[in-house]
């Protein structure tokens, strides 16, 4: 019978509780949705005409033992325009590929080759590939006619 009395207690206890967080929410939500909209309203149109570019970061990715396994670095591709269409196109292939041959260690005729497709234009694959800043401003420096990185 103590039993009974204890467990009716804790449940009165516990309903009593729970009773009066519902109306502490319920005093919250009339507190918010009235008295303070206006504040709310205020803030919310603020946030809503604002706008703002977040620049992403990227980092490096490294092992379990800390040692440094990728990092971000520019590379760049060497792309060449040879449409007759365009008005920057390469009109000599022979000479663009002279100059180019020493920097992207290839061969005169394999960049030849590339320059004499029938294409709009063309990548100078394999060494005109991910190359590195260095390379890149060298190829800026001949400035060639067609020659976009």
């Amino acid at each position: 019978m103590d039993i009974t009395k204890r467990i009716k207690r804790r449940s009165l206890l516990i309903g009593i509780i729970i009773t009066i967080i519902f109306f502490l929410l319920l005093i919250n939500t009339y507190l918010i949705q009235t008295i303070n909209a206006t504040i709310y309203r205020e803030q919310a149109a603020i946030n809503w005409n604002s706008s703002y570019v977040l620049e992403p970061e990227r980092g490096i990715i490294y092992d379990r033992n800390g040692e440094r396994l990728a990092q971000n670095s520019n590379a760049y591709t060497v792309v060449a325009i040879i449409s007759k269409k365009n008005p920057a196109h390469i009109t000599d292939p022979v000479d663009v590929a002279q100059q180019l041959a020493s920097i992207l260690d290839m061969t005169e005729a394999s960049i030849i080759a590339l320059l004499t497709r029938n294409a709009y234009q063309v990548e100078l694959r394999p060494g005109g590939w991910k190359i590195d800043k260095d390379k890149a401003d060298r190829i800026r420096e001949l400035k060639i006619p067609g020659i976009v990185l």
